[in-house]
């Protein structure tokens, strides 16, 4: 072999002995001390808690045993996060200490996070957060100048701006038979929707909308979709004229107002957010949250005519007591005592809709089916006119219903009266 080989290959030799010599060095250098657990802080109750995030100061304190958000306790609290900070701060338990005085590898020079707790006996712990460490699970935490890595879902707890914690539960928790009025303003017009003891059929017609008789099963069905809204996000709290009018709730696209006993609760609409999301403002908590369209959307087309009822004769069979029906000179009676021969007509005439609405009547000629209901509080009486080719129209209720032929020949079928 000759020299020149030999010295190559001794100066290979030597280079792979410093670079191996270098990355032990490195190594050496940037290894973190071995990892030991060390309880840092423990308390036997936290009576307070001071949190900055993201430049945001926030303060909170037990009041009569519930948190509070100290600067506004009337903000809705989801009291669950504090719980969660509260518990966290019983016992910190560090996995270890960095030996460095470089805070700013960690995230420690200017932390988004900052945290103070005081606990029952008047005990001060402060720490500031900084980077998390994904490899390892954990996140590098400055208490009293020393470093120390402490789990990872630690930190987790406190990362919340004060609208993050917001309540985000059920609008009202009530079910319709307590409701009392609900007001709905949308492009439709206005509807106002009240419960009534002075219908015309008693206990059956228990809701009037403008003034005339609502359907029950609409105005229940509007009522149990406000009750269960809940938003998906709570976006701002006690915003200002120019925020409000940023999400379109100064001229906004629907308001539903609900009353419940000396109480109310209210829910303006505005713009939507996305597809899929739209704004609204909650005045009883001063909150503006997103909520699904989708949850939303009966209360931008509900209208007064469409939830006008639609029962020709909604009553209850017990509070009947017999039947007249006539047409040109013939009639049918029925006694509904004798259910077996009275109960297909009741059927038949309780459970028929009107198809449509119209605005006038038109005139009464012998072509007009005449039904007279004797009750417990008297007679009532409703007149079917023929109004074209396809429907009759009755207007006992205030209102004009059309009333399809088909049902109206069913009933005179049921009584033996032919037209």
């Amino acid at each position: 072999m000759n020299k020149k080989r030999v010295w190559a290959l001794v100066a290979v030799a030597c280079a792979a002995v410093l670079m191996i010599a270098g990355y032990l060095a490195v190594t050496a250098l940037t290894k973190e001390p071995e990892q030991k657990e060390e309880v840092i802080f423990s308390a036997g109750s936290i009576e307070e808690i001071g949190l900055t995030y993201k430049g945001e100061e926030m303060r909170f304190k037990k009041r009569g045993g519930q948190w509070v958000y100290a600067d506004d306790e009337a903000y809705p609290l989801n009291t669950a996060y504090l719980r969660d900070m509260s518990d966290a701060l019983l016992s910190v338990v560090s996995a270890g200490r960095i030996e460095s005085e470089n805070l700013t590898e960690y995230g420690l020079d200017k932390p988004d996070c900052k945290l103070t707790a005081v606990t029952g006996e008047g005990t001060v712990f402060s720490c500031a957060l900084g980077n998390k460490n994904e490899t390892a699970n954990v996140v590098y935490v400055l208490y009293e100048d020393e470093i120390y890595t402490v789990e990872q879902g630690f930190s987790t707890k406190f990362r919340h701006t004060l609208i993050e914690m917001a309540a985000k539960q059920q609008l009202i928790d009530i079910q319709p038979s307590e409701a009392e009025s609900l007001l709905v303003e949308n492009s439709e017009g206005t509807a106002k929707f009240e419960k009534t003891d002075k219908g015309s059929l008693p206990g059956s017609l228990q809701w009037e909308v403008n003034g005339i008789p609502a359907d029950t099963a609409s105005i229940s069905s509007l009522i149990r979709q406000m009750a269960s809204l809940k938003a998906e996000e709570c976006l701002c709290y006690m915003p200002v004229e120019m925020t409000l009018e940023r999400y379109g709730l100064k001229e906004y696209a629907a308001k539903a107002e609900l009353a419940y006993g000396a109480r109310s609760v209210s829910a303006v609409i505005g713009a939507d957010i996305s597809d899929e999301r739209v704004a609204v403002y909650l005045p009883n908590n001063n909150l503006i949250c997103a909520y699904s369209k989708q949850d939303i959307e009966p209360f931008l087309r509900a209208s007064a005519e469409e939830c006008r009822n639609k029962m020709l004769f909604p009553a209850e069979f017990s509070l009947l007591e017999g039947a007249r029906i006539e047409l040109e000179g013939s009639s049918k009676s029925f006694d509904f005592a004798d259910i077996e021969d009275s109960w297909d007509f009741y059927y038949k005439l309780s459970t028929i809709q009107a198809d449509a609405f119209a605005d006038a009547m038109p005139e009464v000629s012998e072509k007009t089916v005449r039904i007279t209901v004797s009750m417990r509080s008297g007679d009532y009486v409703i007149e079917l006119v023929k109004y074209d080719e396809e429907f009759y129209a009755a207007d006992h209720f205030g209102y004009v219903q059309l009333i399809n032929k088909r049902d109206v020949e069913q009933l005179l079928s049921i009584s033996n009266l032919v037209e």
